[in-house]
């Protein structure tokens, strides 16, 4: 634990030096080009340009709301983050008039600041409702009259850096602890107002007599929050003698190792079909609403899901409860799996740990400490259709 600790403490020195240099190097480019006035408000393009390097999960969140000002007929540009289904999501959603997305590794980062230096809009907003030094120089650098940032610390890897930014940009308030009060709250300081009743994007008919049920047991490559697969096995074992279900078993393909990792902890011959990497978004979605319920870590395919209407269960750690899940927004048909408030003293973290103190294999001590017998039950719940009864 102490070498990753030091490793990381390092590898943090090091980035914020780049990021120092990069910083200083974007504002004196912005500072020459007002000074010339080589960009002037009679050619700069009636658009609005979204930059998005988080998670599916991030974007789902804000999905609602995204859509509700392409209504509005303003122009939106989207910039994400490739290979995580962000892009082709925001196509099927077809509220923006172009989205591009960049292989964000450490030697494309540089490639990213000089593509962006050839975009021009109206406004630049930043999202999730956080703060990454990296996503601040790519809002930075793209040639607008207007840079939006969350005031807020949540996800700051950088406070000295952060305040170099707060100096010179718009700044947001933000007070709200639920991430979509978040993003209303930012997203009004920009500019713009929404109903107050959130509404899905998704909302087909739902088959309560489904014998299938989708399962994301990996969470986009970030292992601490992950339960263990064999607590997955086990429920998958525990389910199939009870009740006759074909279980899909979802991811990316980079995750295809927890299938087999499930497979060969599981005794009895089950209906498991391997999904990993293997569907498109929109076709994850198709599955996701053909089923009965399901069950996720605290990843895309939970949100996804949440956002289908469709009944999920989502096991995450302490530090997700209050902030994503629950959300009192939603219909009263989701559930969250949490440990039990005294058994931690770490409960009330509120952030994400990027290397948890207790963790075990890899996994935050919260994650694993979810009882599994407890989601056995929430699954026994919902396949006798108590949903609204015990959820």
């Amino acid at each position: 634990m102490t070498k990753k600790i030091l490793k990381k403490t390092v590898k943090k020195i090091i980035s914020s030096i780049i990021y120092f240099f990069l910083l200083v190097i974007i504002l004196l480019r912005k500072k020459i080009i007002g000074l010339l006035r080589l960009s002037s408000r009679l050619d700069t393009p009636d658009q609005t340009v979204v930059i998005m390097f988080a998670g599916l999960g991030d974007f789902l969140l804000v999905s609602d709301y995204l859509e509700q000002i392409s209504n509005k007929n303003e122009k939106l540009v989207l910039i994400c983050k490739k290979g995580m289904g962000i892009c082709e999501y925001a196509k099927y959603m077809k509220c923006f008039t172009k989205v591009i997305e960049y292989e964000n590794s450490y030697i494309n980062r540089l490639l990213i600041i000089f593509k962006l230096f050839k975009i021009k809009s109206k406004k630049v907003i930043t999202l999730p409702v956080q703060r990454h030094i990296l996503t601040d120089i790519y809002n930075l650098s793209v040639n607008s009259e207007y840079h939006l940032f969350p005031d807020t610390n949540v996800g700051c890897n950088s406070l000295f850096l952060k305040k170099i930014v707060d100096n010179t940009n718009k700044l947001v308030h933000i007070s709200s602890v639920l991430e979509t009060d978040r993003y209303e709250e930012y997203l009004y300081g920009c500019g713009y107002t929404y109903l107050k009743k959130f509404k899905y994007m998704i909302n087909e008919k739902y088959d309560s007599n489904s014998k299938s049920i989708c399962i994301f047991p990996g969470a986009s490559g970030s292992k601490y929050k992950c339960w263990e697969a064999e607590n997955f096995a086990w429920l998958i074992d525990k389910l199939s003698y009870k009740y006759d279900l074909k279980f899909y078993i979802l991811g990316t393909a980079k995750e295809e190792s927890l299938f087999y990792l499930i497979k060969n902890k599981i005794s009895r011959n089950v209906n498991m079909v391997n999904l990993f990497g293997k569907l498109t978004i929109v076709e994850v979605k198709e599955y996701i609403q053909k089923s009965r319920f399901v069950i996720s870590n605290d990843s895309g395919g939970a949100h996804l899901s949440i956002i289908s209407n469709i009944p999920t269960i989502v096991i995450a750690g302490a530090w997700e409860y209050g902030r994503f899940y629950p959300n009192y927004n939603l219909d009263n048909i989701h559930k969250i799996e949490i440990i039990d408030n005294d058994i931690l003293k770490c409960i009330n973290c509120r952030i994400t740990p990027l290397i948890c103190p207790y963790e075990k294999n890899g996994s935050a001590l919260c994650i694993n400490l979810v009882d599994k017998n407890k989601v056995y039950e929430d699954c026994l719940n919902i396949m006798k259709g108590n949903i609204y009864e015990y959820f």
